[in-house]
C-alpha cells in the first residue's frame, strides 16, 4: 500500500537532518520490503507457468525495469544516507531527483501498459490476482518514491553542511 493519499506531496520543509536521515532510512526499508514482495510472486507466477505464457511482454518488461530501479533505489539510500552524516553535496540531491524522475517514468509507464496494453485480464483466476498484486506493488512503490524529490529539494537548505567527528577528549587519570 502507498504511504499516504497523495504520495510525492510530502512536505519536508519544517524536517531537520536527522529527520531527512530517518525518512531515507524508512524509505529504504520500505523499498526492500515492496521489491521482495514483487519478486516473490514474480517467483510464484513462474513455478505456475503463468509469467512467461500468460502475461504481456511489455508489462513484464516493465516489471523488470521497476524492481531494477528499486534496487538502484536501495543502493543510493544507502550511500547517500552515509555521505549525507559526513557532508550535504549537490550530487546527492541530483541522485534523489533522478530516482523520482524514474519512479514517475514508471508510474505512468506502467498505467498505459495496464489500461491500454494488457488485454483479457482474468480478474476470477488466482495467478491472474497474483500479477494484480504485482501491479498494484510496482505501481505503489513508483508513488512512494515520488517523495524523494521532495527530500532532494529540502537538501538544498543544507549544501555545504558538514558534521566533523568528534575529537577524542584526553582525560587524565588523578590518583
Amino acid at each position: 500500500m502507498a504511504k499516504g493519499f497523495l504520495s510525492g506531496m510530502t512536505d519536508y520543509n519544517h524536517q531537520s537532518m536527522t529527520d531527512i536521515l530517518n525518512d531515507l532510512e524508512a524509505e529504504q526499508n520500505r523499498t526492500i520490503s515492496f521489491k521482495e514482495g514483487i519478486e516473490k510472486n514474480r517467483e510464484t507466477l513462474i513455478e505456475n507457468a503463468y509469467l512467461p505464457t500468460e502475461v504481456p511482454v511489455d508489462f513484464k518488461n516493465i516489471i523488470s525495469y521497476s524492481i531494477r530501479h528499486f534496487q538502484t533505489a536501495i543502493s543510493e539510500f544507502d550511500d547517500i544516507r552515509k555521505d549525507l552524516i559526513i557532508e550535504v553535496k549537490e550530487h546527492h540531491i541530483k541522485r534523489l531527483k533522478k530516482i523520482s524522475l524514474v519512479a514517475q517514468k514508471i508510474n505512468v509507464d506502467i498505467g498505459k501498459i495496464w489500461h491500454q496494453e494488457y488485454d483479457n485480464k482474468e480478474y476470477g483466476q488466482q495467478n491472474f490476482r497474483i500479477v494484480v498484486k504485482i501491479y498494484e506493488d510496482t505501481r505503489d512503490m513508483a508513488v512512494n518514491l515520488l517523495d524523494t524529490a521532495n527530500i532532494a529539494e529540502r537538501l538544498q537548505d543544507y549544501i555545504g553542511k558538514q558534521n566533523k567527528p568528534l575529537e577524542k577528549k584526553k582525560f587524565k587519570l588523578e590518583l
